[in-house]
């Protein structure tokens, strides 16, 4: 929430606050997404070890949404969605 209105603006930067308060809490994390906006929350969670990072992510040449490969770099395990995913997950 932004000025007291919802709005998609600023996620990313508000996941990435969430990734780094709470790393010492939680061992594992799982992120779907495709934003290298994560990066640098990652690599800071990820420094003392005891953090996994695993990432759910969807690619697709011929889609709007562009991919980075840098944020598959910095992830422990990568699982790649596929479109029939989405398909089978819809109500």
């Amino acid at each position: 929430m932004i000025d007291k209105e919802y709005t998609q603006k600023g996620v990313d930067v508000l996941l990435s606050i969430d990734l780094v308060r709470k790393a010492e809490e939680i061992k594992n994390f799982i992120l779907v997404a495709c934003d290298t906006d994560f990066v640098p929350a990652i690599n800071d969670i990820r420094k003392n070890d005891k953090v996994k990072v695993i990432l759910y992510y969807f690619r697709d040449r011929n889609s709007k949404f562009s991919m980075s490969d840098h944020i598959l770099s910095v992830c422990d395990k990568l699982v790649k969605l596929k479109k029939e995913d989405f398909e089978e997950s819809s109500f």
